[in-house]
């Protein structure tokens, strides 16, 4: 068969109707900024040289740094919106829950990237996430909590060993989703019951249109607020303010020092990992779902709680020894 009788086919082929809306569009949609995020971290990563990071990065074209910082930001949001649609219409259950494990797994590897991005920038930020990183590696065993920053090592783990895992990951959770199509509206087992159905090209569309208004915003903001390099790190200190997906470690971090770590992200992914066993059947209605409804709450009260107060507090200078 040839491949265009095969991609017509594929967009040709039925699937639930709800696919069509935005919300259970949202999968395609990141995939799109995921598009954006690679390619502007090509322009950037072409003639990187570790040992002069912050100054090419500095010298770097503008526009391609902002597009690439925002559209990661813009990344992970859709990501986050995705999720908790999932989670909100309970499409972790039955045969979808080793999908949801797979999209679990694609959203750590995008933080995973993120911190990574963020230790490149050769800036007090940057030498802070790697920091936090080394003690974090430092309490599992993993290295010394006063090593120097890896900055070649940690290039290639960015552009290439973990987007690979991640396209793995990723690769994975599209094919079963689109073997099993999406879940039913009702919460019922089977999908195929006669329900409405549209071409899988509506769906394609409607992500697709939601990708290019993130982009079109994507690169408002970095005309109009590219994001700077801060200032030359200072080994002694920390001043500067955590990435925003990672700020709601912080008060963790604050009250059971590197450990706060480890326990809020054990927390919230163990707690998200468990739905498909909390809540493995029954009606969608949020009265119906108790357990579901505990556990997303506990991942609401640390990310979003604990993230506003860090963002939204004042943001001190203190010093710091090699294990704090």
């Amino acid at each position: 068969m040839r491949l265009t009788e095969r991609l017509r086919r594929a967009l040709q082929q039925p699937v639930a109707a709800h696919a069509a809306r935005p919300p259970w569009a949202l999968g395609i949609a990141a995939l799109g900024v995921l598009g954006l995020a690679a390619a502007t971290g090509i322009v950037l990563g072409v003639g990187f040289d570790a040992a002069r990071e912050r100054a090419l990065l500095a010298g770097s074209p503008p526009l391609p740094r902002a597009l690439h910082a925002w559209a990661a930001s813009a990344l992970l949001a859709v990501v986050l919106v995705h999720v908790g649609r999932v989670a909100w219409t309970a499409a972790y259950r039955g045969p979808r829950a080793r999908t949801w494990w797979l999209g679990l797994g694609a959203m750590a590897g995008l933080l995973a990237l993120f911190w990574l991005g963020t230790t490149l920038r050769g800036d007090q930020q940057g030498f802070e996430a790697w920091r936090h990183g080394a003690l974090l590696l430092a309490l599992l065993g993993l290295g010394r909590g006063d090593a120097a920053a890896p900055t070649g090592l940690l290039f290639w783990l960015h552009v290439l060993a973990v987007p690979g895992l991640l396209a793995a990951a990723v690769a994975s959770h599209v094919l079963r989703v689109r073997r099993l199509d999406l879940a039913p509206l009702d919460g019922t087992p089977q999908a195929a019951r006669g329900d409405a159905q549209v071409p899988f090209q509506r769906h394609l569309v409607t992500g697709a249109r939601l990708a290019a208004l993130v982009g079109v915003a994507v690169a408002a903001l970095a005309w109009l607020a590219p994001p700077a390099l801060g200032p030359e790190p200072l080994p002694g200190i920390e001043a500067a303010r955590a990435p925003w997906p990672f700020a709601w470690l912080v008060p963790l971090q604050d009250v059971l020092g590197t450990a706060g770590i480890v326990v809020g992200l054990v927390a919230v992914f163990g707690a998200l990992s468990l739905l498909p066993w909390i809540d493995p059947r029954g009606p969608v209605a949020w009265r119906r779902r108790r357990g579901a409804l505990v556990v997303l709450g506990v991942v609401a009260v640390l990310v979003l709680g604990l993230g506003l107060w860090a963002l939204l507090g004042p943001a001190g200078v203190r010093v710091v020894g090699n294990g704090a």
